[in-house]
């Protein structure tokens, strides 16, 4: 068994395939009106409809019960994009605890969405900084074996 994608309950399907498409740029692979999937990455369901599918009486209304956790290859353009698209920015664009550049949004029904840069992406930031990989290793908790691998990934 292997999980296929999330699925989220919306409000508005349409306003949230913009969302999805528009800012996220996703494509979506599959359309029913009232269901959709992007990408093979996450799928969204209009709420009103999954009650009828799944005989669920009782679907909370609001948002951040979740978080999708993202990655970007471009984090500052990505960045970009949500904020001129007007979406809430939760956390604005920093480095956390860990080291790896991050933000954190609401999707147009609350969802928290997390987009970071990949941590081979990270590790090489930090190793062009002129860290050691056991610096490196010590300030984002990866091991040392690790990072030296992850330096050389694209």
């Amino acid at each position: 068994m292997k999980l296929a994608f999330p699925t989220l309950f919306v409000k508005d399907i349409e306003r949230s395939k913009d969302f999805y498409t528009g800012v996220m740029g996703f494509r979506i692979t599959m359309d029913s009106g009232v269901y959709a999937i992007f990408d093979g990455s996450v799928s969204i369901w209009q709420r009103d409809s999954i009650r009828d599918v799944v005989g669920l009486s009782d679907i909370p209304e609001e948002g951040a019960r979740c978080e999708l956790c993202f990655e970007s290859r471009d984090i500052e353009m990505d960045y970009e994009n949500f904020k001129k698209s007007g979406t809430v920015i939760v956390n604005e664009l920093a480095e956390q605890p860990w080291r790896q550049l991050v933000f954190r949004a609401l999707d147009p029904d609350g969802h928290l969405i997390e987009v970071g840069e990949p941590l081979n992406f990270t590790v090489r930031r930090l190793f062009i900084s002129g860290m050691s990989d056991e610096e490196i290793s010590e300030s984002t908790t990866i091991p040392v074996d690790t990072v030296r691998v992850m330096k050389e990934q694209d």
